[in-house]
This record gives structure tokens, C-alpha cells and sequence, in this order.
């Protein structure tokens, strides 16, 4: 449970057509952590394989945790744009990179 007293970290993942394997073992290693103020931007950056609909499938189980954002019409603009895109929409005080 976020606390007012700690500092929001927001955590931008970009993907593009990664094994689900590789995503999933990302997202679980940031669930993990004990410090509980944090947000995580799963930015999928125009995939094609299953690794969208995974990471459709945590932001649904963690909605107050984890959103999945992607470019419009789910476009590939890249790794910058991707990056970009989740630091435009990051919440937090702190950004981490993973």
C-alpha cells in the first residue's frame, strides 16, 4: 500500500516482440520488490507476438501498478519514441529504466 510519505518510482519497460519468457521474468522481478510506491509503463512499441497480450494481462491484474501504453495505431517509432512515451506519462518522483 502507497503511503503519502514515500516517493512514487515510476519504471518504464519498452518492448518491442520480446519472448514472453524475457517479458514476464521483467515484470515479476518488479513485482518482487519490497518497497510498494512504485508504477510500472509497459511501453509496447508496435509487437506483434504475444508479448502484447501479456502485457495486457499484468496491467489488468495490477490496474493501481502497472498500464501498458503503445503508440497510436500501435505503431514501431522506436526505441526513443518508446522511451519518451513513458516518461511523458510516468506519475512518479523518480524514473527508473529497465
Amino acid at each position: 500500500m502507497m503511503t503519502e510519505q514515500a516517493s512514487l518510482i515510476s519504471v518504464v519497460l519498452v518492448f518491442y516482440n520480446v519472448s514472453v519468457i524475457n517479458l514476464e521474468a521483467a515484470i515479476k522481478s518488479v513485482l518482487a520488490q519490497d518497497y510498494d510506491c512504485w508504477e510500472l509503463l509497459l511501453v509496447d512499441d508496435g509487437s506483434t507476438n504475444h508479448s502484447r497480450e501479456l502485457a495486457h494481462n499484468y496491467a489488468r491484474l495490477y490496474p493501481h501498478h502497472i498500464h501498458y501504453l503503445t503508440h497510436e495505431r500501435h505503431l514501431n517509432l522506436g526505441v526513443s519514441a518508446s522511451y519518451n512515451l513513458g516518461i511523458a506519462r510516468a506519475k512518479g518522483n523518480y524514473l527508473a529504466f529497465l
